[in-house]
């Protein structure tokens, strides 16, 4: 749903931060394909599992998206949670 709404509204408001500024979805598609760039030039195997640790805002779900895009499959980790447990996720 996001690349279709990025190629069909990129000027349009994909996010809105906490300080109010704006990111389109034109932006927002940078960042991913900036992203799933990055991780595909690491030595991952596809499919991979990675984890975004992040506070829940823009930056961490164009992470997520950045994760699939490149091919891995994203894991959901929860700050609250004692560092042992997180790991045993992966």
């Amino acid at each position: 749903h996001f690349e279709r709404a990025a190629a069909l509204h990129p000027h349009r408001t994909a996010f809105v931060q906490p300080d109010g500024s704006e990111i389109t979805y034109a932006a927002s598609a940078g960042i991913v394909e900036t992203i799933a760039h990055a991780l595909q030039q690491e030595p991952l195997e596809p499919g991979s599992t990675v984890a975004i640790y992040s506070p829940n805002d823009a930056a961490a779900f164009l992470a997520i998206l950045g994760v699939v895009r490149a091919g891995h499959v994203w894991i959901s980790l929860n700050g609250r949670n004692p560092v042992e447990n997180n790991m045993s996720l992966a």
